[in-house]
């Protein structure tokens, strides 16, 4: 499989040669439940709501973040004082936004967020879609954050 995880094979295209996203597409294999191939490191809701510190967010990254429940959050630092979060959750077949990395490139220039399985683009501002198979007025959820100084806490913690 190392072969397939350097820039010229993605997972998506690896599975797109593989005809494997057109079934499992057909068959409705995305679900909410859906989870990729998360690394164990990946970051997790701690006691009180706290999800994250603004400094170890990357630039211009979305930074996946489960909540205790489960639900995975992407946190997304546009600036170095601006954090904005939303559900990583894709209306257009239910899955999640992410691919399983835990950092994930944005078009931050183009102020777009992109889903990986079939690429609908969401607005990064308002989650509101532009492009892409998702239906006009699909939106990704946003997540009610709170932020104290340097740290990041879930407002309702454990929704």
């Amino acid at each position: 499989m190392k072969e397939f995880q350097n820039d010229q094979w993605s997972r998506r295209k690896f599975l797109k040669a593989c005809g494997v996203v057109a079934g499992a597409t057909t068959l409705g294999a995305c679900s909410k439940t859906y989870r990729g191939e998360h690394p164990e490191g990946v970051r997790r809701e701690a006691e009180n709501g706290w999800l994250s510190t603004v400094d170890s967010l990357p630039m211009f990254k979305a930074t996946l973040v489960y909540l205790k429940t489960g639900k995975p959050i992407l946190l997304i630092k546009k600036s170095p004082e601006e954090v904005i979060a939303y559900e990583s959750y894709c209306p257009h077949m239910a899955c999640e936004l992410n691919d399983g990395v835990s950092s994930q490139p944005l078009d931050v220039e183009n102020g777009e967020m992109r889903c990986f399985l079939h690429d609908s683009y969401f607005d990064i501002d308002t989650g509101k879609r532009l492009r892409g198979p998702a239906k006009e007025g699909d939106v990704i959820p946003k997540f009610p954050i709170r932020i104290d100084g340097n740290q990041i806490y879930a407002l309702n913690p454990s929704s």
